[in-house]
């Protein structure tokens, strides 16, 4: 009996695997194979380091300069798919779609382990092989596939410790997996925090046992992180994991609660606080007698934004807002517009509501199957609103059962550390839980005909 069940579990994760090999492999040749900004943007920093990483063996820039601009995670992995494909960007890809089918099984294997429903764990799988997310970024050079998969594997060893808290293996995967997933993106620290008050909250076991896996979860994930951190306090004197952020809340915060408060256009307040920038390097260079380190410089920009903050309190906190709803509501159907117009990107400054929306419901595209892409995902967005309904109002009385303040702590984390811009892709490691709602509603519309028909069945 055993055996049987087992052998049914391996039967349907292959044909979920291969099934979304098959999606998203089709996916990629109809849309991105020829995709021109196939190495722009954070694709082309993601490239220069993992080819660093096989010809020089050193996260360096061509010229030999240390890296620290970007986590090493991604390019690391990237350079062992550029290393089996003889440098072939293509052939990279395609084994980085191998790589992304995987994903539903992992999902199926979450929700499982979350909800104890098989038929909606399955659903929710079948619905991530081909859900718009997965589809697009299976096929491009970003840290979104493999950031997903390790976050995946991160909450299953936390709902596995839900159910077995004396057993201290799970909590030194998941903070070996958390650890790795720091090095991939950074977010991966920020989860740290997090972890550890939910597990204080809901860990059903002693005290002491909690305080015990607690320090080893941590001590788990300094070890996994501990090598990219001393690399980085060795060459430069200072304990960081990456210099993103400072440019990162400079152009996405600074700029436009500058053009805001100010009521500019977004060029014109770049240009004056690129000089104020300017000006502000060079005092900290005298004060400190040497050129400003780029950790240095990213720590200024991250002060600087600080400062413009509380100059504009109001217009940070109407930014925070329509940030932390695009990060929950946008398309990821967007990056297939930017790569359609050959990297254009939208423009920061202010457009009406209409000529958003009109962006993706009537957008002017090359390939026109574009379109059909953007209304699926319009409709697997409105079927995980619906669920999200759906089951606030059958599920309420136990909203505090720890699985479910898992998932919404989780939303709530995600969703508020996009408070800089707002993108689809900042969600993606809550797409598994959007592909449940949807599946719910599925189910229980499904559910309700059934219902319908066999009433009216009977009553003839």
């Amino acid at each position: 009996m055993i055996c049987l069940k087992i052998k049914k579990v391996f039967l349907f994760c292959l044909s979920l695997g291969i099934i979304a090999f098959i999606v998203y492999a089709g996916f990629y040749f109809l849309f991105l194979s020829n995709n021109p900004c196939v190495l722009m943007y954070d694709s082309g920093h993601y490239h220069e380091g993992a080819i660093a990483l096989i010809q020089q063996g050193a996260y360096v820039s061509d010229s030999g300069v240390p890296l620290f601009y970007r986590l090493p995670g991604y390019p690391f992995f990237l350079a062992i798919l550029y290393w089996i494909t003889n440098y072939s960007v293509r052939g990279a890809l395609l084994l980085h779609i191998v790589f992304a089918a995987m994903l539903p099984i992992l999902i199926w294997f979450v929700v499982l382990r979350l909800t104890g429903r098989r038929r909606l764990a399955g659903l929710t799988a079948w619905l991530s092989a081909c859900a718009p997310a997965f589809m697009i970024f299976s096929g491009l050079v970003m840290s979104e596939i493999l950031s997903t998969w390790l976050f995946l594997i991160f909450l299953i060893f936390v709902l596995c410790a839900l159910d077995d808290p004396n057993r201290l293996r799970f909590f030194i995967g998941s903070g070996i997996f958390l650890g790795v997933l720091s090095l991939v993106r950074p977010v991966g620290h920020l989860l740290v925090p997090f972890a550890v008050g939910f597990m204080i909250i809901f860990l059903a076991t002693s005290w002491r046992q909690r305080l015990l896996s607690i320090v080893i979860f941590v001590v788990s994930w300094v070890a996994a992180i501990t090598p990219w951190v001393l690399r980085n306090f060795m060459l430069t004197g200072h304990l960081f994991f990456h210099t993103l952020s400072g440019p990162h809340f400079i152009n996405h915060v600074a700029l436009r609660l500058v053009a805001a408060g100010e009521q500019i256009s977004y060029s014109d307040a770049k240009s004056s606080l690129y000089e104020r920038l300017k000006e502000l390097e060079i005092e900290n260079r005298e004060v400190l007698g040497h050129g400003l380190s780029e950790i240095e410089l990213a720590n200024l920009y991250e002060r600087e934004t600080i400062s413009i903050i509380k100059r504009y309190p109001a217009q940070f906190l109407h930014l925070t807002a329509i940030n932390c709803f695009k990060t929950m509501f946008s398309l990821y159907s967007s990056e297939l517009l930017v790569i359609d117009a050959g990297g254009a990107l939208p423009s920061y400054d202010r457009t009406g509501l209409m000529v958003k929306i009109k962006r993706f419901l009537m957008p002017t595209v090359n390939n026109s199957l574009i379109i059909g892409v953007i209304y699926l995902e319009l409709v697997l967005l409105l079927l995980t609103i619906v669920g999200v309904l759906l089951a606030t109002v059958r599920f309420w009385r136990i909203l505090f059962q720890p699985r479910i303040m898992l998932v919404v702590g989780l939303m709530v984390f995600f969703v508020g550390i996009s408070l800089a811009c707002g993108y689809a892709r900042l969600r993606i490691a809550l797409e598994p839980f959007y592909l449940l709602a949807a599946a719910y509603a599925l189910n229980e519309l499904s559910l309700w005909y059934q219902r319908s028909v066999s009433g009216r069945l009977l009553s003839k």
